[in-house]
Parts: structure tokens; sequence; C-alpha cells
């Protein structure tokens, strides 16, 4: 779900969210000028976070799956 997904970044620092049902105009602009006062932060926030690449994994997986024997 992008809401779940976004308030967990959003905790972790690393975006900022601006919900649908709140945006205006005004709130646009004050979220842009927002991120760019916090870049710094955000990037910092962001070299720090541990995001792993689970493509291969997840492809072993569907290989293993699709491959499986059946009895």
């Amino acid at each position: 779900d992008q809401i779940v997904n976004a308030t967990y970044f959003q905790k972790k620092g690393l975006v900022s969210v601006l919900f649908q049902d709140a945006l205006t105009k005004e709130s646009l602009v004050c979220g842009v000028n927002s991120l760019y006062l916090n870049r710094r932060i955000l990037k910092n926030n962001l070299e720090r976070c541990e995001i792993r690449d689970r493509s291969r994994e997840i492809s072993r997986i569907i290989y293993e799956c699709a491959n499986k024997k059946q009895p």
C-alpha cells in the first residue's frame, strides 16, 4: 500500500509526504521549500540507510517455484 510505504520511509527521515486529501497549491510549495531547505539532512539519512536490492533473491525464489517438481 502506497500510504503505508510512504509513512514508513517518512518515519525513517528519507522522504517528506504530502497526502492527497490535504494537498493544496500552498502545501505543495511549502513541501518543496521544506525539502530544499532540508536536503542535506535527507541526503545524510539516505546515505546511512541500508537499502538492499532483493531482486536477485526474488528471481531465485520464482525460478525455484517454477521449476519445482510436483510429486
